[in-house]
């Protein structure tokens, strides 16, 4: 599931950008934070429907992230998450 995540946006998202009006991403576990999903380098400047499905907020970027897309018209957060305080072991 790791990789997956890193290759998400370079070999999936970028090359819809243009066009994507819907998005659904779901997991069967949380993801977002643990798995890294970061959408940064990805904008969708059609879109108009957002789906997130077990998605974990950790960062400030995340809402700015979904708050760039001026065109959404609907948003659907399936159990998401917000982490406020996470501390790594090791």
């Amino acid at each position: 599931m790791y990789g997956f995540f890193d290759e998400l946006a370079e070999t999936w998202l970028k090359p819809a950008q243009p066009n994507l009006t819907s998005l659904t991403l779901h997991a069967d576990v949380l993801w977002g934070y643990i798995p890294e999903c970061d959408l940064r380098s990805v904008h969708f400047p059609n879109l108009r429907k957002l789906e997130l499905g077990l998605y974990t907020f950790s960062h400030d970027w995340q809402l700015d992230w979904i708050c760039s897309h001026t065109t959404l018209q609907v948003l659907i957060m399936d159990r998401c998450s917000i982490v406020s305080y996470a501390q790594a072991y090791g």
